[in-house]
């Protein structure tokens, strides 16, 4: 729920801010993996296993990127195996 919420907040303030002739759901999904990689380097995360969980759902495209922006420590432990 949170995550769907986060999403929608997201669309709107690019659709807002991105000059025109541009395509939102592009910048969206950049900005969305520079928040995934920068809070994963926030919790400690090594860059290499950061950007492997960032690419390891790409059917789940923009809803894996904000998860793993919003999950908390335990949630990334977990799906690195520690």
């Amino acid at each position: 729920m949170v995550n769907r919420a986060f999403l929608a907040a997201a669309r709107v303030i690019v659709a807002e801010v991105i000059p025109e002739g541009q395509d939102p759901a592009i910048i969206l999904t950049h900005l969305l993996q520079q928040a995934a990689l920068r809070r994963l380097a926030g919790l400690g995360v090594r860059l290499q296993d950061a950007e492997v969980l960032v690419s390891s759902e790409p059917k789940l495209g923009d809803s894996w990127l904000a998860y793993l922006a919003l999950a908390p420590i335990s949630v990334i432990d977990e799906l690195l195996d520690h």
